[in-house]
C-alpha cells in the first residue's frame, strides 16, 4: 500500500501567493488566479496568454489524513501530498437478543398458576 495519495499540477505564470488550496465537505479545491500583466511601454499589441482565474475540485477519499494534508509549490508545479490512514475492517458481528414481551394476559396466567388455580375462566371477551 502506498503510504500517501500525490497531486500534482503544473501552473505556469503562477506564483505561491496566487494559488490557494481549501478543504471542504472532503473535498480538495484548488484554486488559481493569474493576473494580466500590463506593458508600461505600450508596445504590446497581440498577447497569447491566458489570464483570469480556475478552479478544481476532488473528492478525497476516507482513507486520507485531511490533518497532515501539506503542499509544496516550486517553478510553476503545485505538489499536494495527502498521507494515508492505516486499512481498517469497518465490518463486525452483531450480537442478536431476544427480548420476551410480556402481556398482561401472560401474567395473569402466570400468576393463577403459581396460586395452584385454573387458568379456565380467567380469560373472558370484553363485551
Amino acid at each position: 500500500m502506498d503510504s500517501a495519495i500525490v497531486l500534482t499540477a503544473e501552473l505556469p505564470g503562477l506564483e505561491e501567493d496566487d494559488v490557494e488550496i481549501e478543504i471542504k465537505d472532503r473535498r480538495l479545491i484548488l484554486r488559481g488566479q493569474k493576473n494580466i500583466a500590463h506593458d508600461d511601454t505600450g508596445d504590446l499589441r497581440v498577447s497569447e496568454r491566458s489570464y483570469g482565474s480556475s478552479s478544481r475540485a476532488m473528492p478525497l477519499p476516507d482513507a486520507v489524513e485531511i490533518d497532515k494534508i501539506s503542499a509544496t509549490f516550486d517553478k510553476g508545479v503545485l505538489h499536494i501530498e495527502m498521507p494515508k490512514t492505516e486499512p481498517h475492517d469497518p465490518s463486525r458481528k452483531i450480537k442478536v437478543s431476544s427480548k420476551k414481551t410480556v402481556c398482561w394476559r401472560d401474567t395473569v396466567l402466570e400468576n393463577a398458576k403459581a396460586e395452584g388455580r385454573s387458568w379456565i375462566g380467567l380469560l373472558r371477551v370484553a363485551d
